[in-house]
């Protein structure tokens, strides 16, 4: 199961509901590469997901 791949690096996995929202997923991932490695300042960046009230 992916989850239990991405424990054993680590990481704490997190459900996105089904396959259908991984093209929402993708482009995200992208701009965090942007973000980390191409613009200036380096991999030292982070980013975190809150509900909103």
């Amino acid at each position: 199961m992916a989850a239990d791949l991405i424990r054993d690096i680590g990481f704490d996995p997190l459900d996105c509901g089904p396959l259908r929202n991984a093209r929402f997923i993708e482009p995200f991932a992208m701009a965090t590469v942007e973000l980390a490695y191409v613009q200036p300042g380096g991999p030292a960046l982070t980013y975190r997901f809150d509900k909103l009230p």
